[in-house]
C-alpha cells in the first residue's frame, strides 16, 4: 500500500470513529423525537442524520475492505441499530402533503327554462274558430302545388289573398300562438350559459399558463446561480484539495525524517552510547478542567431551563441553548478572569440567559437571587458534574511514575469544591484558576504560576520548558496557548453533544487549521505519549 493510501486510510478511520461518536450522541438520546420541534423540522432532522449514516457506512466498507479486521463489528452493528431507529423515527414524523385547491371556479349546470303556455284556455276548451286560419293560408304557395309542380299558383275569384309581410300580422292572425316553442328558448339559453363558462375558463386557463411560465422562468433562473454558485465551490474545493495535498506530501517527508531518527536513536541507544535527545522527558502535566476531566452531569441548557421554569414560567431548552453561549461569551469579552466577583459575573450571566430566552425581565429580577442561588450550588459539587471514565486511571498512572500533576482552568474558586466532593483533589500538585489569578489562558503569566508553585527538590526548579505538558479541549486558550507560552500541549477532543466535532461529519479530511495539531481523543492516548517521551 502506498504512503498516500496508508495516509487516507488513517484519516477515513479517525472520521468514521468521530461520526459514529456524534450519531450516537444525536440518535441514541432519543432527539429525534423531541417534542420541542415542529414535526416537519423533526423529519428534516431525521433525513439529513440518516444521509449522515449512510455516508458513514460507505465510508465504513473503504476501511474494511482496504484493512479487514474483526474490530469492525461493533461499528457495523451500531451503525445498523441507528439506522433502524432514524427509519423508525421518519415513518412516525413524516406528514403527507395536503391536496392543492382547484384553480379553476366550478360552475353548476345551468337550470332548464320551464315551458310557458301562451294560450290561456280553460279545461277541455278549444281555440274557436274564429281564431283560426284555413289551412291553405297557413302553407307557403310551393306547397300547395306538390302535386303537380308545373302548375302556378292562382287564387279563385271569389278568393281574396292578403299577404303577410311580418311575422308579427301571423301571429296577431293566429291569436295566442306562441312565437318559439319553449324547448328551444331553454337549449338556447343553456348553450349561451355553457358558452360563457367556457370563455371564463378559457381566461382562467391563460391565467394559469401565464403564472407557470413566471414561475418556471423564476425557477430557471435560481436553478442558473445555485449552478454558478457549485461551480464556484467546485473550483475552490479544488485549490484546497491542492494546498492540503502540497501540505501533506511535505508533511509525509518530515514523518519519514523523524522516524529515521528515531530509529538511529533506538540502533545507537542498544550499543549503550550516549546520545542527545532534542524532546526532554514530561516532568509536570497540566490539565484544563471543563470537558477535559469533569462534564456535566446533564446539559446546562437543560438544567437552567428546568430552575428558570420553576420561577419564570415555562422556558424551553431550545431557547437557552441559543441564548446561554452569547452572554457567557458577552461577560467572558467585558469583564475577563471574573472581574467584580463570581457572584456579580453570573448573576450577569444568568439574567442575559433568561431574558434573552424570552422571560419576562421585571420576573427575572425579582427571582434572580432564588435562581442563582440555586444554580451556584448546583454547580459547586458533584450533583452537577462528573468524571470521565479515564480520569482516575491517568491521575493515578502520572502520579505511580513521579510526575507532577496540576490544573489550569478559566473558571471560579467552586471547581475546589467540586474536585473535593468528586474525591479527585488529592492528585493535583497545583490547582490555578483564573478568578483566583485574575489572569486567564491564554496569558503566558498563568502557566508561569503553575510551574512556580510546584513543589519540586530544592535545585530542580520546573520552568515553562517542553518538560511541561498542557492538555485541554480549546484550540485557543489551551493548545495554542499553551504552545506560546513554550510548553509541549495536546488538544483533547472528546466529542459528544457537548462539544461539536472538530469538523464537518461528511468531510473526508482534517481542516487545515488542524492539520498541525496534536490531537487526542482520551487520557490513555495521553499516557502513551507521556510514556514514549520518558524512553
Amino acid at each position: 500500500m502506498s504512503y498516500e493510501s496508508q495516509e487516507q486510510l488513517r484519516h477515513d478511520w479517525i472520521n468514521l470513529q468521530r461520526i459514529v461518536k456524534y450519531l450516537e450522541g444525536t440518535v441514541l438520546n432519543g432527539d429525534l423525537l423531541s417534542h420541542n420541534v415542529d414535526r416537519h423540522a423533526a423529519w428534516l432532522n431525521a433525513n439529513k442524520t440518516q444521509t449522515t449514516l449512510k455516508h458513514a457506512q460507505t465510508l465504513f466498507g473503504k476501511v474494511r475492505e482496504t484493512q479487514p479486521s474483526s474490530s469492525y463489528n461493533e461499528v457495523q452493528t451500531s451503525l445498523d441499530r441507528m439506522l433502524k431507529i432514524t427509519q423508525d423515527a421518519k415513518d412516525e414524523l413524516y406528514i403527507p402533503p395536503p391536496r392543492p385547491k382547484s384553480l379553476l371556479a366550478s360552475k353548476g349546470l345551468p337550470r332548464p327554462a320551464l315551458p310557458t303556455a301562451s294560450v290561456n284556455l280553460e279545461p277541455d276548451q278549444d281555440i274557436p274558430e274564429a281564431e283560426l286560419l284555413p289551412s291553405e293560408d297557413l302553407m307557403p304557395p310551393m306547397a300547395r302545388s306538390r302535386e303537380d309542380p308545373t302548375s302556378v299558383y292562382s287564387p279563385s275569384p271569389s278568393q281574396t289573398v292578403e299577404p303577410l309581410h311580418t311575422k308579427s300580422e301571423l301571429c296577431l292572425k293566429v291569436g295566442s300562438i306562441p312565437e318559439r316553442p319553449g324547448f328551444l328558448t331553454t337549449s338556447l339559453e343553456t348553450q349561451e350559459e355553457l358558452a360563457e363558462q367556457l370563455a371564463q375558463m378559457g381566461h382562467q386557463l391563460k391565467l394559469n399558463a401565464l403564472h407557470l411560465a413566471n414561475s418556471l422562468a423564476k425557477e430557471k433562473g435560481m436553478i442558473e446561480g445555485a449552478s454558478e454558485k457549485l461551480e464556484n465551490n467546485l473550483g475552490n474545493m479544488t485549490k484546497e484539495r491542492v494546498k492540503l495535498r502540497d501540505h501533506s506530501s511535505k508533511s509525509g517527508w518530515t514523518t519519514w525524517m523523524w522516524l529515521g531518527l528515531q530509529g538511529l536513536l533506538m540502533v545507537v541507544h542498544s550499543h549503550g552510547s550516549q546520545f542527545w535527545v532534542c524532546m526532554p522527558p514530561i516532568r509536570l502535566v497540566l490539565f484544563d478542567a471543563l470537558f477535559t476531566l469533569i462534564r456535566p452531569r446533564k446539559p446546562i441548557a437543560a438544567q437552567y431551563a428546568h430552575v428558570f421554569s420553576s420561577h419564570l414560567g415555562v422556558v424551553t431548552r431550545a431557547a437557552v441553548e441559543k441564548s446561554f453561549p452569547k452572554a457567557l461569551k458577552d461577560l467572558k469579552d467585558s469583564k475577563p478572569a471574573y472581574q467584580g466577583g463570581k457572584d456579580a459575573w453570573w448573576a450577569d450571566v444568568v439574567r442575559k440567559t433568561a431574558i434573552g430566552a424570552g422571560a419576562d425581565p421585571i420576573a427575572v429580577e425579582r427571582s434572580l437571587p432564588e435562581i442563582l442561588a440555586t444554580l451556584m450550588e448546583t454547580f459547586r459539587s458533584k450533583r452537577g458534574y462528573s468524571l470521565y471514565a479515564d480520569v482516575i486511571m491517568c491521575l493515578h498512572a502520572l502520579k505511580s511514575n513521579g510526575i507532577h500533576v496540576g490544573l489550569v482552568s478559566n473558571t471560579d474558586s467552586r471547581v475546589r469544591d467540586v474536585l473535593k466532593d468528586l474525591d479527585v483533589e488529592k492528585y493535583f500538585d497545583v490547582i490555578i484558576l483564573s478568578e483566583e489569578e485574575g489572569t486567564e489562558k491564554p496569558s503566558p503569566l498563568i502557566w508561569q504560576r503553575a510551574c512556580e508553585r510546584i513543589k519540586a527538590p530544592i535545585g530542580n526548579i520546573i520552568a515553562p520548558s517542553k518538560e511541561v505538558l498542557h492538555i485541554g479541549d480549546e484550540l485557543h486558550a489551551d493548545y495554542r496557548g499553551a504552545l506560546s507560552a513554550g510548553l509541549d500541549a495536546v488538544l483533547l477532543r472528546r466529542g459528544g453533544k457537548e462539544i461539536p466535532p472538530i469538523t464537518d461529519p461528511l468531510a473526508t479530511s482534517l481542516p487545515l487549521d488542524l492539520v498541525d495539531v496534536r490531537m487526542m481523543f482520551n487520557l490513555q492516548m495521553v499516557l502513551n505519549y507521556v510514556r514514549q517521551r520518558s524512553l
